[in-house]
């Protein structure tokens, strides 16, 4: 057998999708300051009070993200989602 060390293509596929990921969130995460003005003055309340807001959503996200993989890994994650939705 020939034990040569060769390039795996799987490499690539990790770093291509970590590459999409980085763009999307990169965008997404960026880009929502950007909105942070015209809404807030849309739904009448102050900059800081619809930042404060952001940041509590984005940390219970950040929090609720473990307990979904944990649901996940103990149920169907079709039943799971069919119920959340």
């Amino acid at each position: 057998m020939n034990n040569s060390a060769k390039f795996h293509y799987g490499y690539i596929i990790v770093f291509c999708c970590c590459l999409i990921m980085g763009i999307n969130i990169g965008l997404v995460m960026s880009c929502a300051g950007i909105f942070y003005k015209p809404v807030s003055k849309e739904l009448g309340i102050s900059l800081g009070d619809f930042g404060l807001y952001m940041t509590f959503v984005y940390f219970f996200s950040t929090l609720m993200l473990s307990v979904a993989g944990k649901l996940m890994d103990r149920y169907s994650a079709r039943w799971l989602l069919t119920l959340s939705s």
